[in-house]
């Protein structure tokens, strides 16, 4: 205590005028630095935010696209089939359909489950009624397009999502499925038409919360029904929001949009580390700042120095 006073009485009692500047010019380089970081903070997390949404927005009408068209081909095979059965005309749509080079097999399946026409070789006696699609239109004629979770075609022997729409008989009875199997990859094209980098993710998850499609493939047909974005739904249809990375240990900022007329959720993701250069940037201003500091103070001290030297010897 003896010491604190006495620094006091020796030191910055006789230059308060000095010690007040300096501590002004400690609190104006420290509250610059403060509001600097700030500032580029919150912009830069807007900058995200914007981004963010915009490609959100992009990538839900590529995906509305994309089932659009599959829907439309689905549509034909079944309205054909329902007027006038298994006719050349039918195998001359199902042809067409199977060029596309994303879509893996098409085909129609009859009351029992089996195989009417297959764009693939096919077991005629196959019987693919325990499949989930066939299984959701048997037993409820909801008259819209099923999207299936991601799994391993029995016939193609790849990574599909099943697309299909049930087919009626003429009393409205349950006549079987049109269906098409096409990559999860369709969809996530999306992401390397826009070129992102390796920051970002985007990804389709059905509203059962079971990922269909991200171009992260480890995240296909992930369960992720504890992730924040259930909440945020829950409050929002769309909306923008960060994440600790609770299902795939990758801290993100998300914008996600659930789609009005599929029961399906876009995402698109950047991870934290693409605020790398922001943080290093805030790294440089509070390195000034300790700059700065030391050479405020060390000026200071040389001020106060020769002051007590002087009061020294002139006294």
């Amino acid at each position: 205590m003896d010491l604190v006073v006495q620094l006091f009485r020796n030191w910055i009692s006789p230059n308060k005028s000095i010690v007040l500047f300096c501590t002004l010019l400690l609190v104006i380089t420290w509250s610059g630095a403060f509001l600097h970081a700030d500032w580029d903070r919150r912009t830069s997390i807007e900058k995200v935010w914007e981004d963010n949404n915009k490609y959100a927005l992009a990538f839900e009408e590529h995906v509305r696209r994309v089932l659009q068209t599959n829907e439309q081909y689905l549509v034909l095979l079944k309205n054909e089939y329902e007027r006038r059965g298994n006719t050349a005309a039918l195998q001359d749509i199902l042809r067409q359909i199977a060029a596309d080079p994303l879509i893996t097999q098409t085909s129609i399946l009859n009351v029992q489950g089996r195989p009417v026409v297959s764009a693939l070789p096919v077991d005629p006696q196959a019987s693919f009624a325990d499949l989930p699609h066939f299984y959701s239109h048997r037993h409820e004629d909801v008259n819209k397009l099923y999207i299936g979770r991601a799994s391993l075609g029995r016939v193609s022997k790849k990574y599909t999502i099943q697309l299909s729409r049930r087919i009626n008989q003429a009393d409205g009875s349950f006549g079987g499925i049109a269906t098409i199997a096409m990559s999860p990859f369709y969809f996530s094209r999306f992401y390397n038409d826009m070129k992102f980098n390796e920051n970002y993710v985007v990804r389709l998850t059905g509203l059962d919360k079971i990922v269909r499609a991200s171009n992260a493939e480890k995240e296909i047909n992930v369960d992720i029904s504890n992730a924040v974005l259930w909440q945020k739904i829950a409050e929002s249809s769309s909306g923008f929001y960060y994440s600790r990375g609770v299902n795939f240990n990758i801290p993100r900022f998300h914008s996600y949009r659930v789609m009005p007329d599929y029961s399906l959720v876009v995402q698109v993701g950047v991870a934290e580390a693409s605020l790398t250069p922001m943080v290093r940037r805030i790294q440089v201003y509070y390195a000034v700042a300790v700059l700065m500091s030391l050479f405020i103070l060390f000026f200071t001290g040389r001020l106060l120095l020769a002051g007590s030297i002087e009061r020294r010897w002139g006294g």
